[in-house]
């Protein structure tokens, strides 16, 4: 069902950004404007995609711990890294999740190209950050 429904959040985002703001013919700055948001987001959507490869890695090295768990016999500090392990990856997942259900790009004709651009700015930090939280996740895992 947990896949079902990230499947279907994912289809939306990716929906939600083919439907991007296309440069407006008028003449002027507002035009190089749109089009470093458009650069912007196409930057945001391509650290997220990579990020969601990364989703892929979690779930894989979730399920070959719980298994680890399960199957092994170890002592209490070993299930206790395991578990630790386990909850880090888990921790990454949400932050992945939260942020695809909060991201909304502002539109630019509506709500302004500068509002838009200090949106866009913002959101490519926390991207960043969820990308980089989710490969150290991964890398202390495989530990």
């Amino acid at each position: 069902m947990k896949a079902v429904i990230k499947a279907f959040l994912f289809i939306s985002i990716i929906a939600l950004l083919s439907c991007g703001n296309k440069p407006q013919e008028a003449a002027g700055d507002p035009v190089q404007e749109e089009s470093a948001n458009a650069v912007l987001e196409r930057e945001i959507d391509k650290i997220h995609m990579d990020a969601m490869e990364k989703m892929e890695e979690i779930q894989k090295i979730r399920r070959q711990l719980k298994t680890t768990l399960s199957d092994s016999v170890m002592t209490e500090t070993g299930k206790a890294a395991i578990e630790k392990s386990i909850a880090t990856l888990d921790s990454a997942d949400k932050l992945m999740m939260d942020w695809m259900h909060k991201y909304n790009p502002l539109n630019d004709s509506i709500d302004g190209v500068e509002k838009a651009r200090e949106y866009l700015e913002n959101e490519m930090v926390k991207v960043k950050k969820l990308d980089a939280e989710m490969q150290e996740a991964i890398e202390k895992a495989k530990i």
